[in-house]
């Protein structure tokens, strides 16, 4: 009898992630072969419930979910999450998820919607278009390859500005240390104070930096 509850418990173990798993939306959307890597990634990444290693369930379902909304909206809209919060976890999620499948270490840079601003009017239009979108989305994709989100982008007719999509291109392909290096700039600005203005200060100050590495190299295109 206790050998068999032994045997049962060991057999749950193995079971239990798997079943828990197939609830979330990224179960079907990805190869099996894959969702070992997904699992660690989320459990390292994911920011949890108070006083338990157990991940935030809108981040588990939401992390490697390639779903028009944006990232994590149910982590910001239901939990509280901090935006701060939400891009630490995916770019740490970037980084690991490759680390897990053996890849390079390359994992896209988080550029956001400042790189995207630049495929704004390649419809001829001044509001969003389905390229600046697109572009959005890639900006935080973890389970697909850079390659795969600038082919797409393309097959959209986005590099028809190709100034703007160098641009992008280089975002994109960019180091993820950079984004790790502000992150670290901000926190020990705002570590020993709690005021919101110089919080709000903070972010701003994350958001310019990011968007100049973007209006930088459509300055290099544009004069080359």
């Amino acid at each position: 009898m206790r050998y068999n509850l032994l045997l049962l418990l060991i057999l749950l173990s193995f079971l239990l992630p798997q079943i828990i798993s197939l609830q979330f939306n990224w179960w079907h959307h990805h190869p099996k072969s894959r969702h070992k890597a997904i699992n660690a990634t989320i459990h390292k990444c994911c920011p949890t419930h108070a006083g338990t290693t157990t991940p935030l369930y809108c981040c588990a379902d939401e992390l490697f979910d390639n779903g028009p909304e944006f990232p994590q909206e149910m982590c910001k809209d239901n939990e509280g999450v901090e935006m701060t919060t939400i891009l630490k976890t995916i770019s740490c999620a970037q980084t690991e998820f490759h680390r897990q499948i053996g890849g390079v270490h390359s994992p896209t840079d988080i550029c956001r919607n400042f790189c995207c601003d630049f495929l704004m009017n390649v419809e001829g239009s001044t509001k969003e278009t389905a390229c600046s979108r697109t572009c959005a989305k890639a900006s935080f994709a973890i389970g697909t390859s850079i390659k795969k989100q600038l082919r797409e982008l393309r097959r959209m007719g986005c590099a028809a500005a190709k100034t703007q999509f160098a641009a992008l291109e280089d975002c994109l392909k960019g180091p993820a240390q950079y984004f790790n290096d502000i992150s670290q700039r901000s926190s020990s600005r705002s570590a020993n104070d709690d005021d919101d203005d110089d919080e709000q200060d903070v972010e701003m100050a994350k958001m310019r930096a990011l968007n100049e590495v973007c209006r930088q190299r459509a300055e290099e295109e544009q004069n080359s």
